[in-house]
C-alpha cells in the first residue's frame, strides 16, 4: 500500500515537473515574441518619424501583427492574458519596474520573471492593478522554490518540496481570486515564502557539500521543518477559503526561519 502510494506519488511530481516544463517553454516564446514586436514597433515609429512625420503609418503593421500576439498571449496565459502581457512589458521595458521591492511601500516593484510563473500562482486577472507587482514577485518566489527542488535528488524530501511548490501556487491563486490587497501578498511572500525558499536553498547546499557531521540537521529539515512550513501553507489554504487568516506563529531553529504573529488586515474573506 505505502509503495503504491510513493509511485502515485512520484508519478504526480513527474507530471507536474512536464506541465511545468511545457508552461514555461510557451511563456518564454511569448516573451520573445514580445520583446520583437516591441523593438520593431520602436524602429517603425523612428522611420515613420524621420520619413513623413507629417502622415502615421507604423501602426498598421503593428496592429495587423499585435493581433498575432494576442492570440499567442491567449493561448500561453488564458484569461489572465492581459494581467500576464502587461506584467511582461514592465519586465522587459526598463524604467517600468525594478526586481526589488523597498520595504514599507507594498506593491511596487518589478514583475520580472512573469515568462516563467507557474500556472497557479499566475492567475490574477482580477486583481486590483496595485496588486499586480505584489503578486509577480509572489510568483518569481514560486519559481525559485520550484528550481531549488529540482535540485534535491529524486526521493521523499524532493516530492514534499514540489509539495511545498503546489501548495504555494494555490495560496496565490486563492488570494488572486479574492483580489487579495498588495499588504497581505508582500506578508505571504516576505514571511511564508522567502524563509521555505531560504531553508530549501541552505538544506540543498548542506546536502551537496557530504559533510559527515550535517545528518541530524539535514533529518531536522526533513522531519520538522518542511513537513511544518507544507501544514502552515495547507492550513493558510483553508483559512483563505473560510473567509479568514489564523494566526500563523512558527518558529524554527533552522536556518532563521521565522513567521509573523498574524498577517496584516486584508481583505480576503470569501463571499
Amino acid at each position: 500500500m505505502a509503495q503504491r502510494e510513493s509511485e502515485g506519488s512520484a508519478a504526480r511530481t513527474a507530471d507536474w515537473e512536464r506541465r511545468e516544463a511545457k508552461s514555461s517553454r510557451g511563456e518564454a516564446a511569448f516573451r520573445t515574441h514580445l520583446t520583437t514586436y516591441l523593438v520593431v514597433g520602436l524602429f517603425l515609429l523612428t522611420l515613420n518619424l524621420l520619413t513623413s512625420p507629417g502622415e502615421l503609418w507604423f501602426y498598421w503593421p503593428l496592429f495587423f501583427w499585435g493581433w498575432a500576439l494576442v492570440f499567442q498571449a491567449v493561448a500561453t496565459y488564458g484569461a489572465e492574458a492581459p494581467w500576464q502581457a502587461l506584467a511582461v512589458v514592465r519586465s522587459i521595458v526598463p524604467g517600468l519596474g525594478t526586481r526589488a521591492q523597498p520595504k514599507g511601500t507594498p506593491g511596487e516593484g518589478d514583475p520580472a520573471g512573469a515568462g516563467t510563473w507557474g500556472r497557479a500562482a499566475r492567475r490574477a486577472p482580477h486583481s486590483a492593478p496595485f496588486a499586480a507587482a505584489a503578486f509577480a514577485s509572489v510568483h518569481e518566489r514560486i519559481e525559485g522554490l520550484k528550481e531549488i527542488a529540482l535540485q534535491i535528488p529524486a526521493g521523499p524530501v524532493r516530492e514534499q518540496a514540489f509539495r511545498i511548490c503546489a501548495a504555494a501556487d494555490r495560496i496565490a491563486e486563492a488570494m488572486a481570486a479574492d483580489r487579495t490587497d498588495a499588504k497581505t501578498v508582500t506578508w505571504f511572500n516576505e514571511r511564508l515564502l522567502e524563509p521555505a525558499e531560504r531553508l530549501l536553498a541552505g538544506y540543498v547546499r548542506l546536502a551537496g557539500r557530504g559533510v559527515a557531521g550535517a545528518g541530524e540537521t539535514l533529518r531536522r529539515v526533513e522531519e520538522q521543518n518542511l513537513p511544518l512550513i507544507e501544514s502552515r501553507l495547507d492550513a493558510l489554504y483553508d483559512q483563505l477559503h473560510r473567509g479568514e487568516i489564523v494566526d500563523l506563529a512558527v518558529a524554527s531553529e533552522m536556518l532563521d526561519i521565522e513567521l509573523l504573529d498574524s498577517p496584516p488586515v486584508s481583505g480576503t474573506g470569501r463571499n
